[in-house]
């Protein structure tokens, strides 16, 4: 787990770049698959036991943290 994420700047937002979504205490990685003015799409990925799979997709509102 990280210890501390660095704010969500608007110039890592391109598509394509992996980040990582911290959601009611939990981690998930996950990339980025859409960008608009307000809102980012990132697709994360749920972890299974000792695996990770596609998970279900984040949508990040401009001025909410990630």
């Amino acid at each position: 787990h990280p210890a501390e994420c660095p704010p969500f700047r608007d110039e890592d937002k391109v598509i394509g770049s992996r980040v990582i979504v911290a959601y009611e205490g939990k981690y998930y990685p996950g990339i980025i698959t859409g960008i608009s003015k307000n809102v980012t799409l990132i697709n994360v990925m749920e972890q299974t036991g000792k695996h990770w799979r596609k998970g279900r997709n984040f949508v990040w509102k401009q001025g909410d943290s990630l």
